[in-house]
């Protein structure tokens, strides 16, 4: 039975580059984990020649969790992880829960309180009732900028994986880069040829803890190719600046947000979004912005945010992208607005994310993001 098994994962290695015309043979070892984890389906052979296997040991329905510093994403889909590639979406979903709200200092030493770990595990529960329906094969997941500065992750990890059966993993910033950059790809099928063409592709990430820039090109040297990646990792994102912004220019610490932001705060916070790009991302990153690059913008503070309110203020048309005109006007008829005005969950950012977008925007003289509502989850469904 083993010699047979490996057999099999060798001819569907092998005709992953063939027989479907669009496969590639270095995904074997792909392969041989989808194999791995999905199981004994293998073992029932059958009629239907190269397809029965394919089907069995490349495609199958996976759940993935992107547990973020603000939110919790959640996607169940059909996935060829042969061809890296989501086929249908059974399942999509993003729920607030403020992890890194609810970081608590004890003797020196950043730690999830009991109220969020409790409330993310309610959730998790809710997310996996919900998936119950399509059968899902394997669940995984990833936690990202709290979950790296928290020191009990671990143990609230295993909690996890104890009372749900999820195994989830903490991304280093790098990687959490890598697996953004592999997330957007799926996006770019979507856009015109003519949008794609001849450009290469810069992902921006900014989620609730933490803010990514990648960019990855192939160089030809002596006959091999060779990949060149230049990563940006910074801190300050959507939860960081409006913290900063209101304890360090409001100078209102016991306040939960910034709203209403006004004209002279709004000022402040972009000069201060500004100078931290400029002190931040490095010369040769920089020089990369200047070149003629497509630049995709994921995560919620680009899409759900930026996008949304940009669609809601001063442009209704169905477009995937948004641009610095827009999102400066947007930004100037939102910023004395209340909570209450601005309406919807994510309140208290939203304003304070078109001025941290805007001062990187300006420094890096970006015109224009696309965007779609990508998140880390796509990554984690195709590569974990």
């Amino acid at each position: 039975m083993i010699i047979l098994n490996l057999f099999i994962i060798f001819w569907v290695g092998v005709g992953c580059s063939h027989f479907k015309g669009r496969g590639n043979f270095f995904n074997f070892s792909k392969v041989k984990r989808s194999f791995l984890g999905v199981g004994d389906k293998i073992l029932v052979v059958g009629d239907g020649g190269y397809d029965f296997f394919y089907d069995k040991v490349c495609v199958y329905v996976k759940g993935g969790f992107d547990l973020g510093s603000g939110s919790t994403k959640f996607r169940v889909a059909k996935v060829d992880v042969c061809r890296g590639k989501i086929l249908k979406v059974f399942l999509d979903q993003s729920v607030l829960v403020a992890y890194k709200e609810n970081l608590v200092l004890v003797d020196g030493r950043f730690k999830f309180n009991k109220y969020i770990q409790d409330k993310g595990i309610l959730v998790l529960k809710k997310m996996l009732k919900r998936a119950k329906k399509f059968n899902v094969d394997r669940f995984v997941g990833v936690g990202t900028s709290a979950f790296r500065k928290a020191n009990n992750s671990l143990s609230f990890f295993a909690r996890i994986k104890k009372e749900l059966g999820i195994n989830l993993r903490i991304l280093t910033h790098k990687q959490e880069a890598e697996i953004g950059f592999l997330s957007a790809k799926v996006f770019l099928s979507q856009l015109k040829k003519s949008v794609v063409k001849n450009k290469k592709i810069i992902v921006w990430d900014i989620g609730g803890g933490s803010m990514q820039m990648f960019f990855k090109e192939k160089l030809k040297a002596s006959n091999l190719f060779l990949q060149k990646s230049l990563i940006y990792k910074g801190n300050l994102a959507s939860i960081s600046f409006k913290n900063y912004i209101i304890k360090k220019i409001q100078k209102k610490s016991y306040k939960k947000s910034p709203n209403p932001i006004g004209s002279l705060t709004a000022r402040k916070a972009e000069k201060y979004s500004f100078n931290y790009a400029q002190k931040t991302i490095p010369n040769n990153l920089k020089q990369i912005f200047k070149q003629k690059f497509l630049i995709l913008g994921i995560g919620g503070v680009h899409y759900n945010s930026v996008f949304k309110q940009i669609k809601k203020t001063v442009n209704k048309k169905n477009k995937n992208y948004y641009t610095k005109y827009e999102l400066q006007k947007t930004l100037n008829l939102r910023k004395n607005l209340s909570n209450k005005k601005i309406g919807g969950k994510y309140a208290s950012t939203d304003v304070s994310n078109l001025i941290l977008v805007l001062g990187f925007m300006k420094y890096l003289k970006i015109n224009k993001i696309y965007t779609e509502k990508i998140n880390l989850t796509n990554g984690v469904l195709l590569n974990f």
